[in-house]
């Protein structure tokens, strides 16, 4: 409650002001719809919101981190295992990471195809190389004197794996994780803008900004954000379950 209630009270003091203030100045609704109008067209909407939500999200965005961060971790896995594939395979890892959504998204989709296993490949691309990174480097953050330890008791690769080096990797795992699961909704998003079967919410607020639909527009964003912020808190529940050390 001490966290929360703070939040709170300033994201609805932030409301109000905004409600005085676009009601004051009389700003045209298609320009920027006040918050209760917001909140009105959020519920007369409702139906069709959830159904492009559950395009998006469940679909393409979470679809997308799942397959995406198993993609990672398994790569990651393979990399320190054999030391050839990290040397081979890192570099262009890290360089393809660096390709903008707006380059990698209409090549895919066209490529696969309008529906939403296109958006589902972008954002299984746009997880997989920071897992993959951070599965590396947090492998290779294992204490030397904790491996030389395991080395001297004749440790087998699986028992150093599980006892040294998995448990130092879990924080850098668990921060691509949380970092990945709310852009995993943003690249879903940004995907449907490059073509979509008339779902999602990318399409969503693509279609009722060229109608002047803000006040549908920022609903959209509203159902966007939630579902965001829903997914970090969590992966953050996850880590503070499997990362005990990282407890506040």
């Amino acid at each position: 409650m001490a966290r929360t209630l703070p939040a709170a009270g300033a994201l609805l003091l932030a409301l109000l002001a905004a409600e005085a203030l676009l009601r004051a100045y009389a700003v045209p609704p298609g320009l920027i719809p006040t918050p209760s109008r917001v909140g009105a067209a959020l519920w007369a909407a409702r139906t069709v919101l959830l159904r492009d939500a559950l395009t998006t999200f469940v679909y393409e965005a979470l679809l997308g981190f799942v397959l995406g961060a198993l993609a990672g971790l398994g790569l990651g896995l393979l990399a320190v295992r054999f030391r050839f594939l990290e040397r081979g395979l890192l570099p262009y890892t890290a360089l393809l990471s660096s390709v903008p959504i707006v380059a990698l998204a209409p090549v895919v989709v066209k490529a696969i195809g309008l529906g939403w296993p296109s958006k589902t490949a972008v954002v299984a691309i746009t997880v997989l190389f920071p897992v993959l990174l951070s599965t590396v480097r947090g492998l290779h953050s294992a204490s030397a004197h904790h491996l030389d330890l395991l080395h001297s008791y004749a440790a087998t690769p699986a028992q150093t794996f599980r006892v040294a080096r998995w448990p130092a990797a879990l924080p850098f795992v668990f921060v691509a994780l949380r970092l990945s699961v709310t852009l995993a909704l943003i690249n879903a998003i940004v995907a449907e803008f490059f073509g979509t079967e008339g779902s999602g919410l990318g399409f969503r607020i693509q279609i009722e900004v060229g109608r002047f639909g803000l006040d549908i527009v920022w609903a959209a964003i509203v159902v966007a954000s939630v579902l965001g912020v829903a997914s970090y808190l969590l992966m953050g529940a996850l880590e503070r379950r499997f990362v005990p050390a990282r407890r506040l």
